[in-house]
């Protein structure tokens, strides 16, 4: 017996949750960011998945959609690595058994807060193009 595949659409962002994401990035994994001992042993009170010095994001680009207004990808880029997180990650494939996300607000505060490790399959080369 065959078995039928999940089609899975990731939510896509609001503008509200797009800028709140963008705050986020700069309030803790801005470019060439430092912090202090004292207010690093802040943070990871709240967050205590975060490295040290961030995620060093230096590009986020963004595609929205008029269409229903929503921003659907989202690319990160920086020296903690470059990612791309968006609504059709999953268009043609099957979703990991143990994957949560529904929607990308969700799944791209848990990879900023360091609860949750992309594979390989959420990177890309920023010095080749589609």
């Amino acid at each position: 017996m065959a078995l039928k595949l999940k089609k899975m659409r990731i939510k896509s962002l609001t503008i509200e949750q797009h800028t709140e994401i963008v705050k986020f990035i700069q309030t803790y994994h801005k470019f060439a960011g430092c912090v202090s001992d004292e207010k690093y042993a802040e943070i990871i009170k709240t967050y205590p998945n975060m490295k040290r010095y961030g995620l060093n994001i230096k590009y986020i680009d963004s595609i929205y959609d008029t269409r229903d207004a929503s921003v659907w990808m989202i690319k990160i880029r920086g020296l903690g690595g470059n990612y791309v997180f968006s609504s059709n990650h999953f268009a043609g494939k099957t979703a990991p058994k143990t994957w949560k996300y529904d929607d990308l607000f969700n799944l791209i505060m848990d990879f900023l807060k360091g609860d949750f490790q992309p594979k390989a399959e959420f990177m890309f080369d920023p010095n080749k193009t589609n």
